[in-house]
């Protein structure tokens, strides 16, 4: 345990900060695979699969924006969706 002030700020700031990071990142593991498995069963429509691929996006930009996930891992995720739904609907 710490016993300067700031370092026991830091402490609580990094647990905090985890803690939301961890939850951004468990929501977008979800939601990737409700998305990907929507995509691979074919199961919407064109245009309602294609609201439900923009809203992914959406939030992997969030999660970039944020600082949870670095620019490359957002991108490959999002390309990787991306070719994904032009495999399963063209």
């Amino acid at each position: 345990m710490p016993n300067i002030k700031s370092a026991k700020t830091r402490v609580k700031q990094s647990e905090k900060k985890y803690m939301r990071n961890k939850a951004i990142r468990t929501f977008i593991r979800h939601l990737r695979r409700n998305t990907m498995s929507t995509l691979v069963a074919k199961t919407l429509e064109l245009t309602a699969a294609q609201v439900q691929l923009n809203e992914f996006k959406k939030q992997i930009d969030k999660a970039w924006a944020k600082g949870v996930l670095s620019r490359n891992t957002s991108s490959r995720i999002k390309s990787s969706m991306e070719v994904l739904f032009k495999k399963t609907y063209n």
